[in-house]
């Protein structure tokens, strides 16, 4: 209790009856301070999760309604691993759902085969 008390004299030290009262003021004028919820709601911004997206949450095209794979092969079932969040296995290293990209070009390392997507603008 020394380190607590300080140097202070024992006519100097805090009751512990003082000491409750000063954190119930404390937290009364926290609690004034704090707005309604409704009006703390109202003033938040609205999140827009799905602001560009060229996905939707279950990883169909938007602009073709395609449920297209990651490879860019239209008539592909899926020939990637099961994806991790959505269990699809037409995402590629990143889940398709919500995604505000799509790939443009896939290359194949130690060849000279490449392939534009036909869905990118």
């Amino acid at each position: 209790m020394a380190s607590f008390y300080g140097n202070r004299t024992l006519r100097e030290r805090i009751t512990e009856a003082e000491r409750k009262q000063c954190r119930s003021t404390r937290n009364e004028e926290k609690s004034r301070d704090v707005p309604d919820s409704s009006e703390h709601e109202a003033k938040k911004p609205k999140k827009v999760d799905e602001r560009g997206a060229k996905f939707d949450s279950q990883g169909v095209h938007k602009e073709t309604g395609l449920n297209l794979c990651d490879c860019m092969r239209v008539s592909c079932d899926g020939c990637f691993f099961l994806c991790l969040k959505c269990s699809s296995p037409k995402c590629g290293h990143k889940c398709r759902g919500n995604r505000r990209w799509i790939y443009e070009k896939m290359e194949v390392e130690g060849t000279s085969f490449s392939m534009q997507s036909p869905y990118k603008k």
